[in-house]
């Protein structure tokens, strides 16, 4: 996603296709969290949930395995 951003940075053009990824992120992330967990639904954890809705600058310290990657693409998607 910084990548992301960084080509989205010096792009003049409207819309483009890393654009359009950015915006199917959400989508695919769970749909690839799905596949991974045997085809059932996920549930975002409290602290996937929060980092989802947070706008700006977010800080998340929690130990391995509680989700922080999922978190900090869930809160790449709104920022």
């Amino acid at each position: 996603c910084l990548i992301a951003c960084d080509h989205l940075a010096s792009d003049r053009a409207e819309k483009n296709e890393v654009l359009t990824a950015l915006e199917h992120l959400a989508d695919s992330l769970k749909s690839g969290i799905e596949r991974k967990n045997g085809g059932r639904p996920v549930n975002w954890n409290d602290t996937q949930e929060k980092a989802s809705s947070s706008r700006g600058d977010l800080f998340l310290s929690a130990p391995t395995g509680s989700g922080k990657t999922e978190a900090a693409l869930l809160w790449s998607i709104s920022n």
